[in-house]
């Protein structure tokens, strides 16, 4: 299922994981039928298409119980867009669900493992 989302300021977490995201308003189609956590996905932005991982859930190794939407550009860690842009979303794939890391090491590993797989499932 497609939607259309917003660029939004995020807290700066993922940049300092060494996974800088971009932020998304979560539209209230998705909020009632999504399963919360990764995706294999594709963003198109002003105009390009980009290959991402797509998380939507709750943090709960940070012990943010508000959800979030966010995307990793895979083969594009620096990618940036301000606030404001408008997306357009295509989920491809569930990879996992939400899960809870006693430290940001243990995440950040995990997260690796969640971009090679996301690769696989995109064909990159």
């Amino acid at each position: 299922m497609k939607f259309e989302t917003t660029t939004i300021k995020g807290q700066g977490r993922g940049k300092e994981l060494g996974f800088p995201t971009i932020n998304f308003t979560i539209p209230s189609e998705m909020a009632m039928s999504f399963q919360e956590g990764i995706y294999a996905a594709h963003m198109t932005i002003n105009k390009e298409t980009y290959p991402i991982a797509l998380y939507y859930g709750s943090i709960p190794t940070f012990e943010q119980k508000e959800r979030t939407l966010e995307a990793y550009v895979i083969n594009s860690p620096l990618f940036y867009v301000g606030p404001g842009e408008v997306a357009i979303i295509e989920p491809v794939k569930f990879v996992r669900g939400v899960q809870e890391f006693s430290s940001s090491e243990l995440l950040v590993l995990k997260m690796g493992k969640d971009i090679e797989e996301i690769k696989k499932v995109l064909h990159l």
